[in-house]
């Protein structure tokens, strides 16, 4: 039987999050002769995580086929639509850590905790206002006091000082000066390597964690 005219089919499927990861990691590397490779560093590191969740479907995809059973069914379906929401990464981290693995989002532990500093430093360049930092001096009295117009993410800053990642804001220095250090670039990276981790060990164990850790882990 002749298989002339047979067609064959293939699927090829990219992961953009390990290009993300790259990229941040890369720019870790060089933040010591360049301090701003370090916002380059949070920018792609969180990039790189709402680009994981996103892209869990397409590992389903891949090795589930068209053999699923009722469950992965229901399960792929969930995925689905999660993926194509337009909620936030946050939202679909803690949607999805529930449907994966039955557990819960723990902010207050590690490492969820710096997933959520991770995106508000984020969210604090690319969505509020340009910083603005007010002196005051009375004269022939002392020195200028300072304080910003807009709220800055103090809460994070602090966070990160207590862990030895970055210093104090001095004077009227912009908090942006704090972050643009090779320690703070390696600990982006560290958490985006930790959040993919832990999600992944998370699955229940089976054919579907063995294929997704296989297809999606940075390691």
């Amino acid at each position: 039987m002749s298989i002339q005219g047979k067609k064959i089919y293939s699927k090829n499927v990219y992961f953009a999050h390990k290009l993300l990861f790259e990229i941040a990691k890369k720019a870790s590397e060089n933040t010591n002769e360049n301090p701003e490779q370090a916002i380059v560093s949070l920018i792609f590191s969180f990039n790189c995580l709402e680009a994981f969740i996103n892209e869990t479907i397409g590992s389903s995809e891949l090795f589930c086929g068209g053999r699923r059973s009722p469950k992965e069914k229901e399960l792929y379906e969930k995925m689905l639509l999660l993926q194509q929401s337009k909620e936030s990464t946050l939202d679909k981290y803690k949607k999805s850590k529930i449907l994966f693995t039955k557990n819960h989002w723990n902010k207050s532990l590690s490492p969820y905790k710096e997933f959520e500093i991770l995106r508000n430093l984020r969210n604090s360049i690319i969505h509020r206002p340009p910083e603005v930092i007010l002196g005051e001096r009375t004269i022939g009295e002392g020195q200028y006091t300072y304080s910003s117009k807009y709220e800055r993410p103090d809460n994070e800053l602090e966070e990160l000082a207590e862990m030895g990642i970055i210093g104090s804001i001095q004077g009227n220095e912009s908090w942006l000066d704090l972050i643009m250090t090779t320690s703070f670039s390696e600990w982006c990276c560290k958490v985006t390597e930790d959040i993919i981790e832990n999600f992944l060990n998370s699955l229940h164990e089976g054919k579907f964690k063995e294929r997704m850790t296989d297809q999606m882990s940075l390691v």
